[in-house]
């Protein structure tokens, strides 16, 4: 699973890829994105195939998802392999014992001003945050996930998201 682009930041979290290691055919409710707390999150699966090797991008829906990124919190991915199949219709190895079957599970975090990816917002994100403060899309300078409302442009509203959250991890 690789969290947006795959760079470190958990600012916002806009996509997750998941590749495998072969053609795969995905049922509905393949993966299942659950917050702690047992919320869960609908998703958006587009699948490809890139080098002989299926690809799903997951993308959310819904009402908490704002300018397409998770809200802040703990999350799990689950694959439920019994809903995913090779080209001969055998079930998959989801949790990778080389065995056909069994689920696998992948957890990481959002928190909006988290630009390292290392579960808080501090004084490093604070001065990332300022170089980039009233930069907008057409920038150098702009970054997509301190824009917490996605309007094109990093402006006191998304400095307010920032401040309510320096200081936690």
């Amino acid at each position: 699973m690789v969290v947006n682009d795959g760079s470190a930041q958990r600012s916002m979290v806009t996509s997750l890829t998941i590749s495998f290691g072969q053609i795969v055919i995905l049922d509905p409710g393949a993966f299942e994105l659950n917050q702690e707390g047992g919320s869960s999150i609908d998703l958006h699966v587009s699948t490809s195939l890139v080098s002989g090797k299926t690809v799903a991008l997951l993308s959310f829906i819904g009402p908490d998802i704002i300018a397409g990124s998770l809200a802040d919190g703990s999350y799990t991915l689950t694959f439920r392999a019994d809903r995913a199949h090779d080209r001969l219709g055998r079930e998959v190895d989801g949790d990778c014992d080389g065995m056909p079957g069994g689920n696998r599970l992948d957890s990481f975090s959002r928190l909006f001003g988290d630009s390292d990816g290392d579960g808080d917002v501090d004084q490093m994100d604070r001065d990332l945050f300022r170089s980039v403060f009233k930069s907008n899309a057409s920038d150098n300078k702009y970054l997509w996930y301190f824009d917490f409302d996605g309007d094109g442009d990093v402006d006191g509203s998304d400095n307010g998201q920032f401040n309510r959250r320096f200081g936690q991890s």
